[in-house]
């Protein structure tokens, strides 16, 4: 039953974000105007589907065994929720001063979901069975519950504490965002086989690891009267850093726009642990129909 609702969830999230992406080209192509759908919409629609599918989630430990069995999980899936609760609210607590609810939500259901997840390894332990034993068994259940836990604390971490912001800059200048602080050491004029432009050479103050300077490039395409920004991206674990240099505002300065985002990582971890999960339950179906041919 659980399975059933968690992929009607799905489907109807889908399906919301498909309207929201369909719905204003087919509004312009029927000539009845211009309408702008943006990310308030999907977060009043989604947000409410996709806690949904996290409690679910996190639920679905607590169907398997006896009844007796299913009891003493639930009692412990209860404690587990209230480590949970505490978790985040330290984690927030960290990361800002002002606790936001939907955040908070999201956040004490995922890590309710790994919790649980590292429980349910521990009892299979408790069994005497072998690691390899219990991935034939639960494996892709395991991994792409994880991986689904891990890309939903990238999506909200990423989506309430990014930062941006638009600034003029000059050589020399420093501009600080968050904890980081850029500064432009210099431009230089940049050409390739179809293309001329600029080149912004940035430089990360104020770390405590060596990062490389940032380079991000303005091009400009004669061919096809095209002018395209290329940032300059430094990646880690815990945060992305954008810049993009745009057109000059004077001869001697350039607008940047500028991003700090939190847990992008994440995002692409956490799918690769849901690709790993998928992948794993096909090996799963094709052990079984070789044992049933066996027998």
């Amino acid at each position: 039953m659980l399975l059933i609702s968690n992929n009607v969830l799905l489907s109807v999230a889908v399906f919301t974000i498909l309207l929201g992406t369909l719905y204003p080209l087919i509004i312009d192509v029927l000539g009845l105007g211009k309408l702008s759908v943006g990310a308030p919409y999907f977060n009043q629609v989604f947000t409410p589907l996709a806690f949904l599918i996290l409690f679910f989630m996190g639920i679905s430990y607590l169907l398997n065994g006896s009844q007796a069995d299913k009891i003493r999980h639930l009692k412990k899936s209860v404690c587990v929720m209230v480590a949970a609760i505490s978790v985040s609210m330290l984690l927030l607590l960290l990361l800002t001063p002002a606790l936001q609810w939907k955040v908070m939500i999201g956040l004490t259901l995922t890590l309710w979901i790994i919790l649980n997840t590292l429980q349910m390894l521990w009892r299979e332990k408790q069994k005497k069975m072998t690691l390899q034993k219990i991935f034939q068994t639960r494996g892709a259940m395991l991994l792409a519950h994880l991986g689904v836990a891990v890309s939903a604390i990238g999506i909200i971490l990423s989506s309430a504490y990014s930062l941006q912001r638009d600034v003029r800059m000059r050589v020399g200048d420093t501009v600080p965002l968050g904890m980081y602080q850029f500064k432009l050491t210099h431009v230089d004029a940049l050409r390739g086989p179809n293309y001329t432009g600029a080149e912004a050479t940035l430089q990360l103050l104020n770390t405590s690891v060596s990062v490389p300077d940032l380079k991000s490039q303005l091009r400009y395409y004669p061919v096809s009267d095209i002018a395209l920004s290329k940032p300059a991206i430094n990646m880690g674990l815990w945060r992305d850093l954008y810049v993009a240099l745009a057109e000059p505002v004077s001869p001697n300065a350039w607008a940047f726009r500028f991003y700090v985002k939190p847990f992008m990582l994440w995002i692409w971890m956490g799918g690769i642990l849901m690709v790993a999960g998928g992948l794993c339950a096909i090996l799963q179906t094709k052990r079984r129909e070789r044992l049933r041919q066996i027998n």
